[in-house]
């Protein structure tokens, strides 16, 4: 599949989650081209099953403030 319909899939699952009737096979296709998923697109990275990465702080466990 081209990159041009790669997006245009993309677009066509997201309007599919939105109007609440995206299929199962549908969401196991999203999960398939989650590799293509634009890292800021929250909406279909959740929706694909991506895992947030972890966020570092700028703390240390155990100093004041830490939690």
């Amino acid at each position: 599949m081209t990159t041009k319909k790669i997006k245009k899939r993309l677009e066509y699952l997201r309007k599919e989650l939105r109007a609440e009737r995206i299929s199962y096979g549908e969401l196991f296709e999203l999960q398939s081209l989650a590799e293509h998923i634009d890292k800021n697109d929250v909406e279909l990275l959740q929706a694909a099953g991506v895992e947030e990465k972890t966020r570092r702080t700028n703390y240390m466990p155990g100093s004041i403030g830490g939690f």
